[in-house]
């Protein structure tokens, strides 16, 4: 089997009690079967205090929080229990592997880490470089359907390949590179829903791949997005928060940086919400790559998976609608520190969004919802605005 990672997934380390926002509050931990069985067989007093705090529900079995939303075993120092008293190898499988995330598709397993660790938002946003990939061969019997020999596959693939390049295509604006990803979106979800044959969907995803490596017809798009800007972006944005407002409510820190960028957009009319668009713009200058590597994150974490489902639209609307988001609030948070903007407050919206939305199947699944309910993210009125907006 082959495992590809990104460049930085072996440097992780946890930071334990000096993490800003522990993994250890705020939501139930799902406990594996395997580590249930382990845990209600242990003998002495730890073991009976792990039963005494596994909650059984329809769904599974769970850790116990307090009052306080803590995992039961999590310490006045922010220390696992489980952890000193047993060692990692105590953990059930969630605890053991977050962040670390992963998909199957036969012969490859892609593997990465998620965003909603403090840490990791650390180590991909430190740094300028381009994000990139390794790859290494495992010993391992497949499991389930091999997707890989498909040549669908294949063709998804290379155009994921491709759109790789446009992301980190730093000649592009921000926005330009995020439009540019709608409108292919688009079109491969077209196919995808207009044609059930694999070889002939395979041939249009070919031609697709031809198309945005062309770099005179990446140009001729842009220029024509350019041609019809509007000015919606503030409503826009407004609209969304709007949605977003309504999910459920994963962190409290994510809650009060919310409701101070909801404050900020209310406060700003038009006019000068744009010119503080632009200041801000001006300010961060190169620093903007970390929107490069938010976009790099979001496809290699969800595109390869509408080979499973079909959906490759919504979910390209989520890594937008994060850009977006995210954004904002660096935007807002900057402009109430009075010009005052540091990696700590860029790495904070990061993983605070992630924690909120990717981390909760119920948010994730409205965001789907109103994502193809909802007619402002339709390709057009989506690409107006991110040309606004970044």
């Amino acid at each position: 089997m082959k495992v590809r990672v990104p460049h930085y997934f072996d440097q992780f380390s946890c930071t334990g009690s000096r993490c800003p926002d522990t993994c250890c509050v705020g939501w139930m931990i799902e406990i594996d079967e395997a580590s249930y069985q382990r845990f209600m067989s242990m003998e002495g007093e730890f073991g009976e205090r792990i039963r005494k705090n596994i909650l059984e529900r329809e769904d599974g079995h769970f850790f116990a929080l307090n009052e306080n939303g803590r995992c039961a075993f999590l310490n006045e120092k922010n220390l696992c229990e489980m952890v000193i008293k047993m060692g990692d190898a105590g953990l059930c499988s969630l605890c053991d592997n977050y962040p670390r995330v992963g998909v199957e598709f036969g012969d490859l397993r892609e593997m990465g880490l998620s965003l909603s660790c403090p840490e990791v938002s650390r180590l991909v946003f430190s740094s300028s470089k381009p994000i990139c990939f390794g790859e290494w061969f495992k010993e391992e019997e497949i499991q389930g359907t091999d997707y890989t020999k498909d040549v669908l596959f294949t063709s998804l693939m290379d155009l994921r390949d491709v759109l790789f390049g446009i992301l980190q295509n730093r000649e592009l604006s921000i926005g330009g590179r995020a439009s540019l990803y709608i409108m292919m979106a688009s079109r491969l979800q077209n196919i995808l829903d207009e044609d059930s044959d694999e070889m002939k969907m395979s041939e249009k995803v070919q031609k697709l791949s031809e198309k945005f490596s062309d770099g005179g017809y990446l140009k001729k798009s842009l220029d024509a997005i350019k041609g019809c800007r509007m000015e919606l972006s503030r409503e826009f944005v407004k609209g969304v928060m709007k949605f977003l407002d309504g999910l459920e409510i994963v962190n409290q820190k994510w809650l009060d940086l919310f409701h101070m960028t909801m404050e900020w957009l209310e406060k700003n009319q038009t006019d000068v919400y744009q010119e503080k668009h632009e200041k801000f713009r001006e300010f961060y200058g190169e620093k903007e790559y970390v929107y490069e590597h938010l976009m790099v994150y979001y496809v290699y974490r969800y595109f390869m998976k509408m080979i499973f489902d079909g959906d490759i639209y919504s979910r390209a609307v989520l890594c937008v609608m994060a850009l977006v988001v995210i954004h904002e609030m660096n935007v807002a948070v900057w402009d109430g520190q009075k010009g005052s903007f540091g990696l700590e407050e860029q790495i904070r919206a990061m993983y605070l969004f992630s924690k909120e939305i990717e981390h909760c199947e119920e948010n994730m699944e409205r965001l789907s919802e109103e994502i193809w309910e909802n007619v402002m993210y339709q390709p057009q009125s989506l690409i107006d605005n991110l040309t606004n907006i970044l």
